[in-house]
């Protein structure tokens, strides 16, 4: 089944940590609206970028989601959430380059996670929290290239 022209739902679901501990990471029938959500951001993300992308993590169910070590109010485990990369460009160029235009793409919030790039449909709470960088000690607004 495809969620938007480039991305499908095994990949927005697949999880090799899932699979190596046999949980079901199945999307709920409730949650395909979010999914299909998330792919429609993902592909202004790509059209963008002018690049194909690789899901890394999509949806996560709770299980799946706990044994990663995510909090429960994790965007992944309502489908609304996605950690991708650009194979060929480094995440912290394509975290630049999206900080600039996340309006325009209707990205949320916006996440540098160094190996990967998070992205979320719905605003954070705090515009504060809208794009940040993961440091050894947490979060820092913007992105960053320093620890």
């Amino acid at each position: 089944m495809d969620l938007s022209p480039h991305f499908t739902y095994s990949e927005f679901t697949r999880s090799d940590t899932a699979a190596r501990l046999g949980i079901v990471n199945d999307l709920p029938i409730e949650l395909v609206h979010n999914a299909m959500t998330t792919a429609a951001m993902l592909e202004r993300i790509r059209t963008f970028l002018d690049a194909p992308m690789m899901v890394t993590s999509g949806y996560r169910c709770h299980d799946l989601n706990k044994a990663i070590g995510s909090k429960d109010t994790s965007d992944h485990v309502k489908a609304l959430a996605c950690d991708f990369t650009v194979p060929g460009t480094p995440p912290f160029i394509i975290a630049r380059k999206l900080a600039a235009v996340m309006d325009q793409l209707q990205i949320g919030q916006l996440i540098y996670e160094h190996s990967w790039i998070h992205v979320g449909v719905p605003m954070p709470d705090k515009v504060i929290n809208r794009i940040l960088t993961v440091q050894s000690w947490g979060y820092s607004p913007g992105v960053t290239d320093g620890a």
